[in-house]
């Protein structure tokens, strides 16, 4: 079948179109995902599989406007894919670079690099809010780190069209999703340290620092700035109250 974008025909059979697996694969239970050119497209599955795989996926309109929200490390589609007999099954966005070969990740470079990038994807969750957009699906599974950190995959975003929310109820959502992105970083860095288990003793630990109610984020920010990577932090700390 063959599916047109912009004007142009695609057809996903052609082996110019990489079929994407890495960290595209969590978006696989909502469609097929192919790569060309620095461009991502995603084909949606039909009703009744999306259903059996519980997926959300985002419908034409909010593809539409999504796209003409302007972000730096928040991938949004930018236009909307159709098949032949017009009817909307997918969207166009860019293609996220793997880390390249003497690249640090964001995790391994200083607590700086970590929170000035945090503070990007802050900057464009704000401009979202704006527009009345509430974020989901921030996990680790979501984010690419190639020196920067990159959010894919805006399936389950959802846009208050109607106006029945304030602007500090969409953007307190969008904030606690980042916490939550956050967590799940450094989560996943003493995960195999600690174990499941024993995660929630680390943030308790990191809780109980906080004797001036600053919050989790600026509380990590302040005790963190001593070590090499935030990476190193999280380690440390999951040795020094987590498995003492």
């Amino acid at each position: 079948m063959l599916y047109f974008c912009e004007g142009n025909a695609l057809d996903f059979s052609n082996s110019n179109f990489q079929e994407l697996l890495n960290k595209y694969e969590a978006g696989r239970g909502e469609g097929y995902v192919y790569q060309r050119n620095g461009f991502v497209y995603k084909i949606h599955y039909d009703d009744k599989q999306l259903e059996k795989n519980l997926a959300k996926v985002i419908d034409e309109d909010s593809c539409k406007y999504l796209s003409n929200i302007k972000t730096k490390r928040l991938f949004l589609p930018i236009s909307p894919i159709y098949d032949e007999n017009q009817g909307y099954s997918g969207y166009k966005t860019e293609y996220v670079e793997p880390l390249k070969e003497n690249t640090k990740k964001v995790t391994d470079s200083s607590p700086e690099v970590f929170f000035d990038e945090i503070e990007i994807i802050r900057q464009d969750l704000r401009s979202m809010t704006e527009k009345r957009v509430k974020t989901s699906d921030f996990g680790i599974h979501n984010l690419i780190d190639n020196g920067t950190f990159n959010i894919i995959d805006p399936g389950r975003y959802t846009i208050d069209f109607d106006k029945s929310l304030t602007f500090k109820d969409i953007y307190k959502r969008n904030n606690s999703e980042l916490n939550l992105l956050i967590r799940d970083i450094l989560n996943d860095q003493i995960i195999n340290l600690c174990g499941y288990s024993k995660l929630y003793k680390f943030h308790d630990y990191i809780r109980s620092l906080d004797k001036s109610n600053k919050g989790y984020l600026n509380t990590i920010e302040q005790e963190s700035r001593e070590y090499d990577s935030i990476k190193d932090f999280a380690v440390d700390v999951c040795k020094r109250k987590v498995l003492k």
